[in-house]
């Protein structure tokens, strides 16, 4: 399959209708929720969240990190029709975009998301760009898939085209000119590894929990968020 924009925009345009792990994300978004709640100082201006597919992140902040409002940007028509139907604790506006130019002026916001979508883009160097200008503080996360057990790239429909470790995601965001402020890396939950794994993926998460400090990193894939500014 191509990774070009128009290619991959086509394959997500229905990626979360009717998907069975909706419920699986709704999990995760709990933790990359924390992770914003984490490395974002307050008070908390406008947020928007870049790629935001059914709004489960949104959801999970917009009744702790006390922002003045939030606003969902995403590709995929279906997750914008999810994300519009939920209910939230603060002002939520979503919207579709094409994946490489965002809506909105310089400086429209206080904080930009951009939370397992790096892995998924064709020129995540530009979205990066265009996170920066949109807001003064950007937060990224990905998962750190680039390790001794990483294979050769075979396109699936999770759709990572692209793997980085703590170095070259660090690499990619001050080379967009930005520094990086804080850091966090962690293991996905107990509940998220038995969520498709049952007892075998409690049993791997002890494993992984177990070896986060310890060099793990070299063959498991944790996931890592980051608070970038621009630099002076």
């Amino acid at each position: 399959m191509r990774t070009d924009v128009t290619t991959l925009n086509r394959h997500y345009a229905d990626f979360y209708a009717d998907d069975a792990r909706t419920a699986w994300r709704e999990l995760g978004a709990l933790e990359k929720a924390r992770s914003v709640e984490l490395v974002v100082d307050r008070p908390v201006g406008r947020v928007v969240d870049i790629g935001c597919g059914e709004g489960s992140v949104i959801a999970a902040l917009a009744g702790s990190l006390a922002a003045t409002g939030f606003s969902g940007f995403e590709v995929a028509p279906a997750a914008i029709e999810v994300a519009r139907r939920r209910r939230y604790d603060s002002p939520v506006e979503f919207s579709l975009f094409d994946g490489r130019k965002i809506p909105s002026e310089d400086g429209a916001y206080d904080v930009a998301i951009l939370s397992h979508v790096l892995e998924h883009v064709s020129d995540p160097r530009s979205l990066l760009h265009e996170a920066a200008r949109v807001a003064s503080r950007v937060v990224i996360e990905v998962p750190l898939e680039l390790h001794l057990r990483t294979r050769r790239f075979r396109w699936d429909d999770t759709g990572h085209i692209n793997v980085f470790n703590r170095r070259s995601i660090r690499y990619l965001i001050e080379g967009c000119g930005l520094n990086i402020e804080r850091e966090r890396i962690y293991c996905p939950g107990r509940d998220v590894h038995a969520y498709f794994g049952g007892r075998r993926g409690e049993a791997k998460w002890v494993l992984k929990a177990a070896g986060l400090h310890l060099g793990g990193q070299a063959v498991f894939t944790y996931h890592y968020a980051a608070l970038a500014v621009a630099g002076s």
